[in-house]
């Protein structure tokens, strides 16, 4: 950490380490918690719009005829 200034790392690092246990905790319950609805969500196809283009491509085939 010299003289150069703080890199993001031993930023992150250092508010991580000056968390309390039971923040932490809380922390790492919110981001499994966001996690799982994000994967809901994708399962759904009702994720955001990083979806598989295959899936689309074959139904837009199927729906002109061109079913492979």
């Amino acid at each position: 950490m010299g003289g150069r200034g703080t890199r993001a790392a031993d930023v992150w690092y250092l508010t991580r380490a000056t968390l309390r246990d039971s923040d932490r905790r809380l922390l790492g319950r919110e981001r499994i918690k966001q996690g799982l609805e994000r994967l809901n969500g994708r399962r759904r196809g009702q994720g955001p719009a990083m979806e598989c283009p295959i899936p689309a491509a074959l139904n837009a085939a199927a729906a002109d005829g061109v079913a492979p």
